[in-house]
């Protein structure tokens, strides 16, 4: 049983002036029944840095019974610590026994406590193959407005996160908004898994021309001093699926087969690397 989510994520309006945010509530018969079926689980809770806020998330998870049309539901949950008051951010109707990614998961605050971070696929993976990482959202607590950020990683100082979004690499301020974007350098390519570099000032990712098999794949290079996105190396065989920056111009590549190979940024050399 792999439940998926069939309902998108709702967005709180901006308003001009902070106001506490509406309740949001997804086709309330189904709700109704979804809530019924099965009590609320805490899937996770976090506490705004300046304890202000109590962001958590419940779920009413699918039965066990799958006889039927059944539902799960979860929502985000953000209780001002000084009235007591709970408000819903966001919420999902779950229908089980289909495929994909789903399920809500709080996953960290900005230490600014302006943002919070969660995700609306904790669980399971979409169909197909190819690269995936469940998408992050992210709570504006200042217009109460949600961002969808993609799939990305974020920088070792904890301070930026690198991510896909509409076919484009976005580097985002964890305590602020967007600090520039950049197009795929080559055409007609996918995007693949993003690495950052020990010091947190460049990024390299992976293009493929296709998903399973990957095709003619791409290690790309993208300096933060510049936003220059370029084209280091293309193999096809070995096709790359994985990679990480381990040292200052070296990344390890993972290819489809499970092997694994040292690119060197300064020398251009690939080679055989054994984990020590």
């Amino acid at each position: 049983m792999t439940p998926a989510q069939h309902t998108a994520t709702p967005t709180i309006p901006k308003t001009a002036t902070p106001l506490p945010p509406p309740s949001v509530t997804p086709t309330p018969d189904l709700v109704a029944t979804a809530q019924a079926g099965s009590p609320a689980q805490l899937i996770s809770s976090q506490v705004s840095p300046d304890g202000l806020w109590w962001a958590r998330v419940f779920s009413h998870p699918c039965p066990q019974s799958t006889a039927g049309e059944t539902y799960g539901y979860d929502y985000l949950q953000l209780t001002d610590q000084n009235t007591g008051e709970n408000n819903i951010l966001s919420s999902q109707l779950i229908h089980c026994g289909g495929l994909g990614g789903y399920g809500l998961a709080g996953r960290f605050w900005s230490n600014t406590s302006r943002f919070y971070y969660f995700t609306d696929a904790a669980n399971g993976v979409p169909d197909g193959c190819g690269y995936y990482l469940p998408p992050l959202l992210r709570l504006d607590l200042t217009d109460w407005s949600i961002t969808r950020l993609g799939m990305g990683t974020i920088s070792p100082d904890g301070f930026k996160l690198a991510s896909w979004v509409d076919g484009k690499l976005v580097i985002w301020d964890i305590n602020g908004g967007q600090i520039g974007s950049t197009p795929l350098p080559v055409e007609n390519t996918l995007p693949g898994p993003i690495a950052w570099a020990p010091d947190g000032q460049s990024i390299t990712y992976l293009l493929s021309e296709a998903y399973c098999p990957l095709g003619l794949t791409y290690v790309v290079r993208l300096n933060l001093s510049d936003f220059q996105s370029t084209p280091f190396y293309a193999s096809q065989e070995p096709s790359f699926a994985e990679l990480r920056w381990d040292t200052a111009n070296r990344v390890i590549l993972t290819d489809e087969d499970g092997n694994t190979w040292a690119y060197n940024f300064i020398t251009g050399t690939l080679a055989h690397f054994e984990t020590p």
